[in-house]
């Protein structure tokens, strides 16, 4: 885990841990899968809605830093279709906009 080093908002300086996920999509062959796969894996909370609009609010949330790498994309997108897959993506990207405590990298 990487350390990242910030100012609180009393302004005495504080440590955040950034919580490292490596997801491999391997084996992901539907949408379903892949919602119940991120849920297991970055522990949504049960009344995650498992599409990309909860996925998206979920990600803008308060949680701890997460550093996300996802692997084995071009199978999950062989699987789920290129367009829900840059979709899937651009969801992520744009919550790692919306909230600096996401970081994401697609392999």
């Amino acid at each position: 885990m990487s350390e990242i080093r910030g100012l609180a908002e009393n302004s005495e300086e504080k440590e955040f841990q950034a919580d490292s996920f490596t997801i491999d999509l391997l084996g992901v062959e539907t949408k379903a899968e892949l919602h119940q796969l991120l849920a297991s894996v970055l522990k949504f909370p049960e009344y995650y809605g498992n599409n990309l609009d909860a996925l998206f609010d979920i990600l803008c949330d308060e949680h701890p830093l997460w550093d996300i790498t996802f692997t084995s994309c071009q199978q999950a997108a062989d699987h789920l279709g290129s367009e829900y897959f840059e979709s899937f993506k651009q969801t992520f990207t744009d919550a790692a906009e919306e909230n600096s405590l996401v970081k994401v990298q697609f392999l």
